[in-house]
């Protein structure tokens, strides 16, 4: 059996994010993708059920003005508002996130872009 490691490494000075897989059987094939973040993939991206609930729904960084009262934060609304924060981030700045897949599932999230595009 033979090990391997495959790092993922971001830092801008709004990210700092390393993802580390370790160790695998060289016999098992994983099939891994990064991709560019988009509104197509956005629904992939993590999600849990307790609040922010997920990476699509937060919006902490964005509109940091706006996450003063969880209780009042609705799921459909936030994606919404990330949607639209992706959409004129990336006409702007262009790409500015990644999605991680291991075997076609989601285990990783990162989101990037110049810090007047993230005021938190």
């Amino acid at each position: 059996m033979r090990f391997s490691q495959i790092s993922f490494f971001v830092r801008t000075p709004q990210l700092h994010l390393s993802i580390d897989i370790l160790p695998h059987c060289e016999e098992t094939m994983m099939k891994i993708e990064i991709v560019n973040l988009t509104l197509a993939n956005i629904q992939d991206a993590p999600e849990w059920e307790a609040y922010p609930f997920g990476c699509k729904y937060c919006i902490y960084c964005e509109f940091p003005e706006e996450c003063i009262d969880p209780k009042k934060q609705i799921k459909e609304k936030m994606l919404e508002k990330k949607s639209k924060w992706l959409r004129n981030t990336k006409k702007v700045f262009g790409n500015c996130g990644k999605l991680i897949y291991i075997d076609r599932r989601t285990v990783g999230y990162a989101q990037y872009a110049p810090s007047e595009f993230l005021p938190n």
